[in-house]
């Protein structure tokens, strides 16, 4: 009869959750906080939608965190937002995009080009909160590790003392603003990245990872459905690569890395697309320290990137 009792118990808990997923993130009663990536994620959903109000078209910033924190939104002009985040892929880029076509206008897109978003399965590097703006194969697969992130975050707040359902992070420590424009780099300083290659060369190992499951056979099976449905939108569309660290490339000129990603660029080119490459951009040059791993940009960088992204905007 217990285990009986306990089943039911865990039956409607489960089913609980699920209806709570079922909310969009608008409802505000219902918005779940995990890690600061969530957090960001919530909070950036909302500013965009109060960004849209009252306004007749906008221009996008998309990508993952290497674009967040390379352009400074603000900084471009008035009708520039950046839905940029963590991981985030060129699917669920198109999945943002195809979600709002309706509801708003937009003129221009820059979104990041990185390897992962040739990977032969688009879920390995992503955002994962991209369900809220439409449910598919990739969601499925995904949606387990995500369930269990919300349990647990209701288990802590339903049973605080009690056992532990699943092992993992639920910490929201140092959160993140989120301007009116969706800039939520972290604003910090850049290190001296050199020193830190020097005595912990083992901290810089992003190169590789960006390329999994891509090999000799990358997918471009988004990047299509990606420029079939903004040339259909009549969306001017500019492809950036960001700039990063001698450490990165160097890396990437000891595997077939190197190789496989300018077969894609060349590949990329011969669609007569705009793409704008920044990543072997000399930025030694500047007097200060650029990026605090890598590939990811301080925010002195950011800055000087950004002035030099809306100068090319107003000659194209």
């Amino acid at each position: 009869m217990k285990k009986f009792i306990k089943n039911i118990i865990i039956f409607f808990f489960i089913n609980s959750v699920i209806l709570v997923l079922l909310f969009r993130f608008n409802n505000e009663s219902f918005k779940i906080h995990l890690n600061n990536y969530d957090y960001v994620f919530y909070k950036k959903a909302d500013t965009f939608n109060n960004f849209i109000k009252e306004k007749k078209s906008i221009n996008l910033i998309l990508g993952s965190s290497l674009i967040e924190e390379s352009l400074i939104p603000d900084s471009l002009g008035f009708n520039w937002f950046s839905f940029t985040n963590g991981s985030q892929n060129i699917d669920e880029s198109l999945k943002f995009i195809n979600f709002y076509k309706d509801l708003i206008v937009i003129d221009t897109v820059i979104i990041e080009i990185q390897p992962f978003n040739f990977s032969r399965l688009n879920d390995i590097q992503h955002n994962g909160n991209f369900y809220f703006y439409g449910f598919d194969f990739t969601s499925a697969k995904r949606i387990s590790k995500i369930l269990k992130k919300h349990l647990q975050y209701l288990k802590s707040k339903i049973f605080p003392k009690n056992f532990t359902f699943f092992n993992t992070s639920n910490s929201i420590n140092n959160e993140r603003i989120v301007s009116n424009h969706g800039y939520s780099g972290r604003m910090i300083k850049a290190l001296d990245i050199d020193s830190l290659y020097k005595y912990e060369p083992n901290r810089f190992n992003y190169a590789s990872s960006y390329f999994d499951y891509i090999n000799d056979k990358p997918n471009y099976n988004i990047f299509e459905l990606f420029l079939s449905l903004t040339k259909k939108l009549d969306i001017k569309v500019i492809y950036i690569i960001p700039p990063k660290s001698k450490y990165y490339k160097i890396e990437l000129k000891n595997n077939r890395n190197r190789i496989i990603w300018d077969n894609i660029l060349n590949k990329l080119e011969k669609k007569g697309i705009e793409i704008w490459n920044y990543e072997n951009m000399k930025t030694d040059d500047f007097n200060f320290h650029w990026f605090w791993d890598e590939t990811h940009v301080g925010y002195d960088g950011a800055k000087a990137f950004t002035k030099l992204i809306k100068k090319k905007l107003k000659k194209n």
